[in-house]
């Protein structure tokens, strides 16, 4: 089937090596596209001179991210100093794209501290009033010390005012 298909003449071979001195950007993209990539500065500047369309960079922009897949598109960029990818929609989209990930990690992580910090305060709270309802208001040093204790403290803190029989006995248990 393969040769039956170049045979009809409806495929035509082209050596890019036969086309060196032909600057149109139709083969500079082909240059591109199989160059080793030592060339690819090269070949991207010489594209680049002859021609500034949207379509061009945006085409440039997918050859070069799989042409070089190990570096970031900061990399790519510097390397080859195209200012105009940061104007083009696939760059925008990437950009855009990223913002909005990043904002959803951001409410994602707020929520989660959130909730901590409001089960600490909520804990803090039960504490003080257990502890004022047993031993009478505490002095504001102890009640401040108390509000300073993680959520694993504050737990160990409740399961332990369980067994104390006097207020020495929290402040044993705070001072250790």
């Amino acid at each position: 089937f393969q040769q039956e298909l170049i045979n009809s003449g409806r495929i035509v071979r082209i050596y890019l090596d036969e086309f060196k001195n032909r600057s149109s950007v139709e083969f500079g993209m082909l240059k591109l596209i199989t160059c080793p990539p030592s060339e690819a500065i090269e070949v991207v500047n010489q594209i680049r001179s002859g021609t500034k369309a949207e379509v061009i960079l945006e085409f440039i922009e997918t050859i070069l991210v799989y042409k070089f897949p190990k570096m970031s598109r900061e990399e790519i960029e510097a390397m080859f100093t195209l200012d105009d990818l940061r104007q083009t929609r696939v760059f925008q989209e990437i950009q855009q794209e990223s913002l909005q990930r990043g904002l959803q990690q951001g409410r994602q992580e707020g929520r989660q501290e959130g909730r901590q910090e409001g089960r600490q305060e909520e804990g803090i709270k039960l504490l003080l009033r257990l502890i004022s309802r047993k031993f009478g208001a505490l002095p504001p040093d102890r009640s401040a010390q108390i509000s300073t204790l993680s959520i694993d403290r504050l737990e160990e803190l409740g399961e332990a005012l369980l067994d104390f029989t006097t207020i020495d006995d929290l402040y044993a248990w705070l001072d250790r």
